[in-house]
C-alpha cells in the first residue's frame, strides 16, 4: 500500500503549547544517549543515535526521535531507548512498523491518541510522505499537494501543520480539507515549527536566520531575526541575530524556544520578542551543566512536555539532552521513619498519623533551601483525614535529590480515622507550594487493601504498592478483598502481572501491535504469536506483549507453531529470568560478569567461583539472570535461591515492585 488518503478521526492537540516556566535557572543533562553513532536501542547510556532530527513528547512523557538511521525511535520515561518503526533501509514501505522504511525522517508530532505523524522527506521523487504510526503499523499518507515534508504539529483543535521544503506551510484540519496558509520557499531544511494556543504558527528560516509568525489567517511576520547570520542576543528584528535556527517549541505563556543549530545554542524569544540565549557556550561541546555554561554540537530538534521540561536532539553529539527549569518532584515517602501514632512500615492505615516527606531534585549548581506549605488535604468520603502539620522544609545540595526528613527532618504530617475499605482503591491527596511557587498535588495511597494481607505481613508494603500502581485486584478468593498471598501462579497469570509493570498499566498494552516482527491482532479472529494463547482470549495482549519487549520467548517450537504454555505453574527461576531481562533490557543484556553495581556494591562472575547461590553456581546457564536480579537488590535472602520452586503471590510483588520501581511515587 503506497498511496493512501487517511487521515482519521478528529485529533486533538499534545505536546504543542505545554510547561511554563516557574523558575530562571536551567539545567542541562543527558537523557539518552552513549555519544555513539548507531541505532543501539536499550538503556538510557548505552542506546546510541545516529545524528538525531525532530523531536516529539506525548501525553505520558515519552520522547520519539527522527534517527538519521531512518528510524523512529522512543525514549520511554524510564529512559529506556526502542525502535517503534524502521528498519533502517530506505524506502517507502509502510505497513508492519518492524518491516517499514523511510527516506529521510525529520520533523515529528504526536496526536491526541497517541499515534506519531512523521515528516519523511527523504526521496522527493518517490516516497516523501507524512507518515503515520499507530498500533504497530505505518501508513503512508497523502495530505496536501506537496512533496517534500520536513516539520510538523498540531494544534489544540487537531489541526497539522506541515511545513513543506518546496510548496510552502499548509495546515490540514481535522476533517482533511488542506489549506495552504503561506508560500514560503526555502533552499534549506526547516525542522521549525511550532503552534501556540491563539493558533499562532511559528517557522524556522534558516535562509534569512529569522523566526517567522504566521497568523491563523496566513499573515507572515517576522517575530525574531535581523536576517543576518549572527549570535546576538536582544529585541526582535532590529538586534537578535541566529546562524540557521532549526527546531522551535512554544509554551503555554507564548514563549518560543529555537534551536540555534550553527551557533550551538537555545534561544529563547519572548512574546514581546526579546531574545535571549538559554543554554549553550555556543562553540561545539558536549558538557552538561548550568545554562550557558553546557554545550552542544548542532541541536536540531526540539520539544517541550507537560512539566515544562524542554528536550533537544543534539545532532552531532548523537545524544538527546534535556533543559530542566526548576525544582522538580521526585516522589513521595510515608510513615518513614516512624512516629508515635504509626508502625514505621511506609504506608499510611486508616487509624494512624504519619510523616509525609515528599522528595525534590535540585536541577542547579548551587544548592537550594526551601520552604513548603501543604493544603487542600482531601480523602475518600468515608474516611476522615486532617493536615497535623502543614509547613515542611529543604536543603537541597546541587544535582541533589532529597526529601524533608532526610534534609532537615522538618515534614508534613497527616492522619486518618479507622475504616476497613477491603478491595476498594483509596488515595488521598494535599497540594504542596514551595517557596519558588512550584506545586504540585501529591497522591497518598491508603492501606488496609486486603483482609488476608495484614500491616504485619512482611510482603505488605510491596502488594500495597503492585494494588497502588494498578498491578493487581486481588484474586477475589473467597470474595472481593482478598490477595491470595501464598497462592501459586501460572505462567499465564504471570505475565499479566509482568505486562502491566513494564507497560506502566493495563490500558497501555496493546491489542494489536507487531512483536520482534511478527505483526498480532488479540481481537477475536486476529492472529497471536502463541498458538496456546489464541485471539480472543483476554489475556492474548498480555503474553504477546512481553514476547514483543524480550521478556520471554516462549515455552517451545518456533513461530508460527510457538507455544507460551499458559496453564504451567511459574517458578521463581521464570521469575527472575524475565525480570533480569526487563532490568538489563533484553537477554543479551543480561551480563555473564557484572558488579560491582553503583547501588548494592553486589558483583558476581558466572564465568568463575564468584556467585552468591550455591545452586546457580559457575557454568549455570541461568546463573547470569539469577545473580543480575541479586546484584540489582532486588531479591535478598540467603544463599540457596531454590528457583524450581512456584512462586508465590507474595513473593511476586516483592520481585516486581523492586524489579519495576512500582512505589508510591505520588503521581
Amino acid at each position: 500500500m503506497k498511496n493512501v488518503r487517511i487521515f482519521g478521526a478528529p485529533l486533538l492537540a499534545t505536546g504543542l503549547m505545554l510547561g511554563a516556566r516557574t523558575a530562571a535557572a536551567q539545567v542541562v543533562s543527558t537523557l539518552a544517549g552513549s555519544g555513539a553513532i548507531g541505532s543501539a536501542d536499550g538503556n538510557a547510556a548505552t542506546a546510541s543515535f545516529s545524528y538525531p532530527q525532530g523531536l516529539a513528547v506525548d501525553s505520558s512523557g515519552n520522547i520519539y526521535v527522527a534517527d538519521g538511521s531512518l528510524k523512529i525511535r522512543k525514549i520511554a520515561t524510564n529512559g529506556f531507548v526502542t525502535t517503534i518503526a524502521g528498519n533502517g533501509l530506505p524506502g517507502y514501505d509502510d505497513g508492519p512498523a518492524e518491516s517499514s522504511r523511510f527516506w529521510g525522517p525529520l520533523g515529528l508530532a504526536v496526536d491526541a491518541a497517541g499515534a506519531v505523524w512523521v515528516a519523511d522527506s527523504g526521496d522527493v521523487f518517490d516516497g516523501a510522505y507524512v507518515k503515520k504510526i499507530i498500533n504497530g503499523f505505518v501508513e503512508n499518507l497523502v495530505l496536501y499537494p506537496g512533496y517534500a515534508p520536513t516539520a510538523l504539529a498540531f494544534d489544540r483543535f487537531g489541526a497539522l501543520y506541515i511545513l513543506d521544503e518546496y510548496e510552502g506551510f499548509w495546515r490540514v484540519s481535522a476533517d482533511s480539507s488542506a489549506t495552504r496558509l503561506a508560500s514560503l520557499w526555502m533552499a534549506q531544511i526547516s525542522l521549525g515549527v511550532a503552534v501556540d494556543g491563539a493558533g499562532n504558527a511559528y517557522v524556522s528560516d534558516p535562509d534569512f536566520n529569522r523566526i517567522l509568525k504566521i497568523s491563523p489567517s496566513g499573515a507572515v511576520t517576522t517575530l525574531a531575526g535581523t536576517g543576518d547570520s549572527g549570535n546576538a542576543d536582544g529585541t526582535g528584528t532590529t538586534t537578535a541575530s541566529f546562524r540557521h535556527p532549526a527546531g522551535l517549541a512554544v509554551d503555554e505563556q507564548g514563549n518560543v524556544y529555537v534551536a540555534d543549530r550553527d551557533n550551538h545554542t537555545i534561544r529563547k524569544i519572548t512574546a514581546e520578542g526579546r531574545v535571549t540565549t538559554l543554554a549553550g557556550t555556543g562553540k561545539t561541546g558536549s558538557s552538561n551543566g548550568l545554562g550557558t555554561a553546557a554545550s552542544f554540537n548542532s541541536p536540531t530538534g526540539l520539544a517541550l512536555d507537560s512539566e515544562g521540561d524542554l528536550y533537544v536532539a543534539d545532532s552531532l553529539n548523537q545524544r538527546i539532552r534535556k533543559i530542566t527549569f526548576s525544582a522538580s518532584p521526585i516522589s513521595i515517602l510515608m510513615d518513614t521513619p516512624a512516629l508515635a501514632a504509626s508502625n514505621g512500615n511506609g504506608v499510611l492505615e486508616p487509624g494512624e498519623t504519619v510523616r509525609v516527606a515528599p522528595r525534590w531534585k535540585n536541577p542547579s549548581i548551587t544548592g537550594m533551601s526551601l520552604a513548603g506549605t501543604a493544603s487542600a488535604l482531601t480523602c475518600p468520603q468515608e474516611l476522615s483525614c486532617r493536615l497535623v502539620d502543614s509547613s515542611a522544609s529543604y536543603s537541597i545540595a546541587a544535582g541533589a535529590t532529597t526529601d524533608c526528613f532526610e534534609s532537615t527532618s522538618n515534614c508534613y504530617e497527616v492522619s486518618a480515622s479507622p475504616a476497613e475499605h477491603f478491595g476498594i482503591h483509596w488515595d488521598a491527596s494535599l497540594t504542596e507550594v514551595l517557596s519558588t511557587d512550584v506545586s504540585k498535588t501529591w497522591t497518598l495511597h491508603i492501606g488496609g487493601s486486603f483482609a488476608d494481607v495484614p500491616a504485619a505481613n512482611p510482603y505488605y508494603a510491596d502488594i500495597e504498592k503492585l494494588y497502588h500502581n494498578g498491578i493487581t485486584v486481588g484474586c477475589n478468593s473467597p470474595a472481593a478483598g482478598y490477595y491470595c498471598p501464598d497462592g501459586s501462579l501460572t505462567r499465564l497469570q504471570l505475565a499479566i502481572f509482568l505486562a502491566r509493570a513494564q507497560a506502566g498499566s493495563d490500558a497501555n498494552i496493546p491489542l494489536v501491535d507487531t512483536a520482534r516482527g511478527i505483526h498480532y491482532d488479540c481481537y477475536p479472529g486476529g492472529i497471536s504469536v502463541f498458538t496456546d494463547v489464541p485471539p480472543g482470549d483476554p489475556f492474548c495482549r498480555h503474553a504477546n506483549y512481553i514476547y514483543k519487549t524480550g521478556l520471554t520467548t516462549g515455552y517451545s517450537g518456533v513461530y508460527p507453531d510457538m507455544q507460551f504454555n499458559p496453564s504451567a505453574p511459574a517458578t521463581r527461576l521464570q521469575m527472575a529470568i524475565f525480570v533480569a531481562r526487563a532490568l538489563a533490557g533484553g537477554d543479551a543484556a543480561v551480563a555473564v560478569s557484572y558488579g560491582p553495581d553503583p547501588v548494592t556494591g553486589r558483583s558476581y562472575n558466572c564465568e568463575s567461583s564468584l556467585t552468591y547461590f550455591t545452586d546457580y553456581p559457575q557454568g549455570n546457564p541461568n546463573c547470569r539472570h539469577v545473580h543480575y536480579v541479586w546484584a540489582k537488590g532486588v531479591i535478598e535472602g540467603g544463599t540457596f535461591f531454590d528457583g524450581s520452586s512456584k512462586i508465590r503471590r507474595d513473593e511476586m510483588a516483592r520481585f516486581l515492585v523492586n524489579g519495576f520501581d512500582l512505589n508510591f511515587r505520588g503521581f
